[in-house]
């Protein structure tokens, strides 16, 4: 039948009838999926899949049965090996499991008493059930088109021009309900979905972007579940993003997929499986849970005492006084030499801080002076990192500020890490009892190391290869010290404590400050701390005393910045608030060292995201600007310049800190907040254990100690010794 349309012509264009729904599909780009399975063999807790791709190459595909909830999937294209040594993991052998493998014509099943993992044979498709039968998590075949492309690449790799694996992926149905988390500290949204996330280290200038200082290629599902790439090279998740909604959709830059599910359903079990595998940190000593007093930079001794005596004369507790680059020579940062005119006698001077309750933390950064000796030391053994031609790589980093040519010490040498470990235990064994380890992120991508790898793929891994000397240091002489570091990735947790880089001095950066704090814990890392004020330029005195609460109530509680943060630099009002919250941290240092106890035994942050502690309450698992200190404290900090502060409150009952006014939730609350107040509120069935007031750490008896009870049911408390 013939039309008797006279209008403009019509569009036979399928791209528009689509609306562009095929211009987010990805390029083929020599891209093969897995597409066959043909032929499986079951040794051991492995079950060996033999698979035709797309493009008709043979792959292997294991899956090896660590436990009855944790699964581990290798893609292995070939020509490639199966064994790679993991600086991540601290495990990677596992006591025998027991499963069953049962096949039909068109898929294989392996079952464990906890998980269903279903094959598909062909096209291959993998689903994990839970003991019951319900889908817990499964690759995503049908994300395609209205004409059939696929949205994302599933399970499959990729060749470069030169024919070798540059890429592997893997793609994972997203339900519209489902929350991530994870991936390090990002100062984005603390749920991922709809974000694009790259895990690869940066030097961020900033914190108000994707980009991080600390990495991890592990995320948790409001589902239940978590997932770990085994992988240091650079990976990028597509997570519900603008290619896909209803996808999960990773790329790893490297020839071959490693990939560790992990089960809960509880996420608390999921970090708990997570840390199994990554490690756990020793728990910090109990002097580090103290204030610590710092700028960018203090020049003298002179002026470092100065802050210590008025800390002390302002009745201001404090245990840590820190020195940024300064303690060195004059554009002979970071060669671990004192400036013995602007620092004399620094063995002295360290006894004298001591003797009034103070301990010493040090600058560093991984890069020493073409102008100082210690360089020459380094070059003549071979102990930088090179170019191309065997010369020592000559680096100009951000610190001083007028560029010195710099080695990169290469700490993927074992000698070069004993070597620099000589150093540093001449500074512990001086007093020193912790090393800001700034930087360490931006690695040059043509820089060699002794490992084989080039600087295209060391971002990941140095922060790994730059921290644990110091901990095999600090445990040589016992103990009782800490590094204060910036930079991290999977694994770097063992070596706490980190910090979260430097953000502008604004109610903003506070916020996103806690998205970052909540983000790493959610990530492995239980020991975390920012700056209080911010780093970048001078705060308000409303900013400063925001930022003080929230950071006087976080695991870590460090201030510093470019400008002065000592409290006496915002007014008598600034001081008055700062005195009364450092005292109730420190009054609060019982519960808070019971939480690092709990978080080294388990992987559990001290400043957990609401979801952590109340997943069955779908109305947290998006709650990022509020947070539990422990299982017991709901802290909301200000962030916005206001005098009144929307909580919202889990089911139970809860009662106001402060004034003892007791609500009842699930339900949001305002709660009047003057500069004074910081919400703060204590959850029913627990206990608060207080300690007397102090100056520092250690400077008298723990007792008495006051158990604040707060009961419908039951409760229970622990104290640790330390």
């Amino acid at each position: 039948m013939m039309s008797d349309y006279k209008g403009e012509a019509l569009h036979t264009d399928p791209n528009f009838q689509l609306g562009g729904l095929l211009e987010p599909s990805p390029k083929d780009e020599g891209f093969q999926a897995i597409q066959q399975v043909t032929g499986w063999t079951r040794r051991g807790s492995t079950v060996t899949f033999r698979c035709r791709t797309s493009r008709d190459e043979e792959a292997q595909i294991i899956l090896q049965v660590c436990a009855p909830d944790l699964l581990r999937l290798r893609l292995v294209p070939p020509g490639e090996s199966l064994e790679r040594g993991s600086l991540m993991l601290v495990r990677e052998t596992f006591p025998r499991a027991a499963f069953t493998v049962r096949e039909t014509p068109d898929r294989v099943t392996v079952q464990t008493s906890r998980l269903r993992v279903e094959l598909a044979k062909d096209p291959w498709e993998l689903s994990i059930r839970d003991a019951r039968g319900r889908v817990i998590c499964r690759e995503n075949r049908s994300d395609t088109n209205l004409r059939g492309t696929p949205r994302v690449r599933f399970l499959g790799y990729a060749r470069d021009a030169s024919g070798q694996v540059a890429r592997v992926h893997e793609a994972f149905f997203l339900a519209p309900d489902e929350c991530l988390y994870g991936f390090g500290e990002k100062f984005t949204p603390m749920d991922k979905r709809g974000q694009r996330i790259d895990c690869w280290n940066f030097n961020t200038w900033g914190t108000t972007n994707e980009r991080a200082y600390k990495n991890a290629p592990f995320f948790m599902s409001s589902k239940g579940y978590g997932v770990f790439i085994n992988s240091s090279r650079r990976s990028i998740y597509d997570l519900g993003t603008a290619g896909s909604s209803v996808s999960t959709a990773i790329e790893v830059r490297d020839s071959r997929l490693d990939l560790f599910f992990l089960y809960g359903p509880s996420l608390k079990q999921v970090l708990r499986g997570y840390t199994d595998l990554t490690g756990r940190p020793p728990v910090p000593p109990k002097w580090s849970f103290g204030l610590w007093m710092s700028r960018y930079g203090y020049r003298t001794r002179q002026e470092l005492e100065k802050v210590g005596e008025e800390l002390r004369k302002r009745d201001i507790p404090c245990d840590v006084l820190h020195l940024d680059p300064y303690w060195m020579r004059e554009n002979q940062y970071a060669d671990l030499v004192w400036d013995e005119q602007a620092f004399p006698k620094p063995a002295e001077m360290i006894g004298g801080l001591r003797a009034k309750g103070f301990r010493l933390c040090l600058w560093l950064q991984p890069w020493i002076p073409q102008t100082s000796e210690v360089y020459a030391e380094g070059e003549r053994g071979g102990y930088f990192a090179r170019r191309a031609d065997g010369l020592v790589y000559l680096y100009a980093p951000t610190i001083p500020r007028t560029p010195v040519p710099c080695g990169i010490v290469d700490f993927s040498n074992p000698e070069a890490a004993r070597w620099y470990q000589r150093n540093i235990q001449r500074l512990a064994e001086a007093g020193v009892r912790a090393f800001k380890t700034d930087f360490g992120e931006a690695i040059p991508e043509d820089a060699h190391f002794h490992n084989g790898l080039t600087g295209k793929d060391m971002p990941n891994l140095y922060p790994i290869l730059y921290n644990r000397p110091f901990y095999e240091v600090f445990e040589a002489l016992g103990g009782d010290r800490v590094v204060w570091s910036r930079s991290a990735f999977a694994g770097s947790q063992r070596y706490p404590v980190h910090w979260g880089g430097d953000p502008f001095c604004s109610f903003t950066d506070l916020a996103l400050a806690l998205w970052a704090g909540l983000s790493i814990g959610m990530s492995g890392f239980p020991f975390w701390s920012h700056d209080i004020g911010g780093f970048e330029g001078k705060p308000t005195p409303e900013v400063y005393v925001r930022w003080a609460q929230f950071g006087l109530l976080s695991s870590h509680s460090r201030c510093h910045g470019t400008t002065p943060r000592e409290p006496w630099e915002y007014g008598d009002r600034a001081v008055r608030i700062f005195r009364r919250y450092a005292k109730l941290r420190y009054r609060l240092l019982p519960y808070l060292y019971a939480c690092a106890h709990e978080a080294a035994r388990t992987g559990i942050p001290v400043m957990r995201a609401m979801v952590l502690e109340f997943q069955d309450d779908p109305l947290t698992h998006g709650l990022e600007l509020q947070y539990m200190l422990g299982r017991s404290l709901l802290v909301a900090p200000v962030y916005d310049g206001t005098t009144r502060r929307s909580i919202y409150l889990p089911r139970g009952t809860w009662t106001d800190f402060w004034s003892d006014r007791v609500f009842q939730g699930p339900g949001a609350i305002e709660y009047p907040a003057p500069l004074e107040v910081l919400p703060l509120l204590v959850r029913d069935d627990s206990i608060i254990p207080l300690g007397p007031e102090m100056s520092f750490v250690g400077e008298g008896p723990t007792d008495p100690l006051l158990l604040e009870v707060y009961l419908t049911a039951i409760a229970q408390c622990t104290v640790e010794e330390g």
